[in-house]
């Protein structure tokens, strides 16, 4: 799916250290054991579903062929990935997901969605990805991944379900971003739709400069526009889409500027 311009932008977390612990999750209705909105439940804290979900589709009831390398870093090496693996090991992550998000009562009610974040907060902007809304309580945007039109389990620009939430925890993990799984919604879809939130401060996208001052100052190195790699403790850390739209530069308090990366893909090999 082609970018898309966005009219307002995001940035997510003022400083290169540790995501804060405080941050309330955005007030979302799930479901209840009944299927029904759960809308006397006070805001879960999500802080832990990226990491369950992660567990699960990891665990030892996945083969070697889910395992890292994942489908869409096979892909991006220009490795041949048929139509029919696609397929196979797309769909039996999400049906995955499915069942984790609905044993951990994480499905959010389509309805209730609709009204009160399509249509009840202020919309941020249309990425490739993501549909992002701001929601003032929490201080975090609320993202939507786009349907998946073609039924193959992929989610944004990953492959599966996998190397998408992957790539949300490589974000956390490298660039010590907040991101957090909310849940998943069905909407006009009969796959679902992966919702997560962001911490947030308004900034502008970043020069070409400062994103290659960002990544050079902590040792990466650029391999083509865009693609940057390290390594670090071990591991080879891969970045892509390191463009300006995915990269923002926010102004502190003091008056300093600090350059955060808000929707690159990350893996770790």
């Amino acid at each position: 799916m082609p970018k898309t311009t966005r009219t307002t932008k995001i940035a997510s977390k003022p400083t290169l250290t540790a995501p804060t612990t405080t941050t309330p999750s955005p007030r979302l209705i799930h479901t209840n054991e009944y299927g029904e909105p759960d809308t006397k439940s006070p805001a879960r804290d999500t802080r832990e579903n990226l990491a369950g979900a992660l567990a699960l589709l990891r665990s030892k009831d996945h083969s070697k062929a889910d395992a890292s390398p994942g489908l869409s870093q096979r892909f991006r090496r220009g490795e041949e990935v048929s139509q029919a693996e696609r397929r196979e090991i797309g769909l039996r992550e999400i049906r995955a997901l499915e069942s984790w998000a609905d044993q951990k009562r994480l499905i959010l009610d389509p309805e209730m969605f609709r009204g009160t974040v399509i249509n009840g907060r202020p919309f941020v902007g249309d990425g490739s990805e993501h549909t992002v809304w701001g929601d003032h309580h929490s201080a975090r945007v609320i993202k939507l991944t786009h349907a998946d039109d073609f039924g193959n389990g992929a989610v944004g620009h990953s492959l599966n379900a996998g190397d998408y939430l992957l790539g949300l925890d490589g974000q956390n993990r490298y660039f010590y971003d907040d991101i957090r799984l909310e849940g998943i919604v069905y909407l006009d879809n009969p796959i679902p739709q992966v919702v997560i939130s962001q911490p947030f401060v308004w900034g502008r996208e970043a020069t070409l400069n400062e994103i290659r001052t960002f990544f050079t100052r902590q040792g990466f190195h650029e391999s083509d526009p865009g693609v940057w790699s390290k390594e670090t403790s071990g591991k080879l850390i891969h970045v892509w889409d390191a463009v300006p739209y995915n990269v923002f530069t926010a102004k502190l308090p003091d008056g300093s500027l600090v350059t955060l990366t808000i929707d690159v893909q990350v893996f770790a090999a």
